[in-house]
């Protein structure tokens, strides 16, 4: 059970610690979800305080806005449970006849950009290659998961 289902599951108690109605697992579902949107706002309006405060280093004040950028549009939707909005470490992704087997994360030294690091394939060369994908490739390249298939063989 995930930290979000245990915290609505306790706060879906009636006073008396018993079994709660579906209102009450309504209204405990849509206080963390306010929860939610109220902290990834908080990172957003740090992340431009802290790009405000650094006025001499724009590459990185870039960093710090594209990071504001990114939790404010996750503040806007709900929490998509049904999948990942990025890499994740261990899988391999297929698209346009690519495979990227993801081996971690890392932070660009300068912008702060969020980096998927890991072994990418041209399907048409069959070399595999080191290298590093952004949240902008992860949009708009239509990454899909193929860990299943590859492990099959």
């Amino acid at each position: 059970m995930s930290a979000r289902r245990q915290i609505i599951a306790a706060l879906s108690e009636d006073s008396h610690g018993g079994i709660a109605t579906l209102h009450d697992v309504d209204r405990a579902e849509t206080l963390v979800t306010a929860h939610r949107a109220e902290v990834l706002a908080e990172g957003a309006a740090l992340l431009r305080r802290q790009s405000d405060a650094r006025t001499g280093r724009t590459a990185h004040n870039s960093g710090l806005i594209a990071g504001a950028v990114l939790l404010d549009r996750a503040a806007d939707r709900p929490a998509q449970h049904g999948g990942p909005d990025f890499f994740q470490p261990g899988r391999t992704y297929s698209s346009n006849g690519w495979l990227f087997r993801v081996v971690g994360f890392d932070t660009h030294p300068v912008s702060g950009s969020i980096h998927a690091v890991g072994w990418a394939c041209d399907g048409r060369t069959d070399r595999w290659k080191a290298e590093s994908l952004t949240v902008f490739d992860w949009e708009y390249s239509a990454w899909v998961d193929v860990t299943s298939e590859v492990a099959r063989g």
